[in-house]
């Protein structure tokens, strides 16, 4: 098995064990559905070879730390929902972390 089969298995599985983090922020939520959608692109380019495992990884931590922040602002609220201002705050942390899948994917 090559260097880079085992890297790109490797980022598979760091992508897997993250990916439940999503799921938790449930797929019918404007941030889980998104957060899915991340992953998803993260995932493939892991696959095919635009992305290393290491630039997967912070992707990913970065994606992490969102939800969390949401998680917080949910219990924080008492409601389990978020405010439109705290929404769009966690949408503008998403929109830069696109970006650095598009910028890491494409250099």
């Amino acid at each position: 098995m090559s260097v880079r089969s085992i890297c790109a298995l490797a980022a598979v599985a760091t992508i897997a064990t993250l990916l439940p983090l999503a799921a938790h922020a449930g797929p019918e939520s404007p941030i889980g559905g998104r957060m899915a959608k991340q992953h998803a692109r993260i995932k493939a380019g892991v696959e095919n070879g635009t992305l290393t495992h290491k630039e997967a990884k912070h992707l990913m931590a970065r994606d992490a730390k969102v939800h969390a922040k949401a998680e917080e602002l949910r219990t924080a609220n008492g409601t389990g929902h978020l405010t439109p201002g705290q929404r769009a705050k966690l949408n503008t942390r998403m929109n830069h972390i696109s970006t650095a899948i598009k910028t890491k994917k494409t250099s």
